[in-house]
């Protein structure tokens, strides 16, 4: 984690330095000459630095092992079928720890929701029924009682 650390910080000084120096060119200031004048040399001394051709190298190797490990479609196959033999073994238990709804489940409750609707039609239809009879009842007795009055 420390290599990670100091290789951001260099790549952080680089461009800052990057950014510096297209300022100082853009503006076309005297500071810019001169900074030109001394640094001429620098690339190509660093082209010629081993330990900065190592450090390169070694950049290089690190960043293809990283690819090579994302591109690694072996490991996420695995990964997948470990996901897969895992939910196979355990998926009783899965669905009653997290108090999963199964198919079967949805359809036991459909079905009783089908079998109380039906119920609660019968009822509705007993009660239209009672409530006819009742009101006829209740007109006979008010046409009962009228006809006792009259009397």
């Amino acid at each position: 984690m420390e290599t990670m650390g100091i290789i951001a910080l260099i790549i952080l000084i680089i461009a800052i330095l990057v950014l510096v120096y297209y300022y100082l060119e853009s503006t076309n200031n005297r500071i810019y000459q001169e900074i030109h004048a001394q640094t001429a040399g620098i690339n190509e001394k660093m082209h010629n630095d081993e330990n900065i051709n190592n450090f390169s190298n070694r950049f290089n190797d690190m960043s293809g092992k990283i690819k090579e490990k994302v591109n690694d479609t072996e490991m996420t196959d695995n990964f997948s079928q470990r996901i897969d033999k895992f939910l196979d073994e355990k998926s009783e238990e899965v669905i009653n720890d997290w108090d999963l709804v199964t198919h079967s489940d949805l359809n036991d409750i459909n079905t009783k929701y089908d079998h109380l609707t039906e119920n609660i039609n019968s009822i509705e239809s007993s009660f239209n029924e009672y409530k006819e009879t009742n009101d006829e009842r209740i007109d006979n007795l008010e046409k009962r009682v009228d006809d006792l009055e009259l009397e």
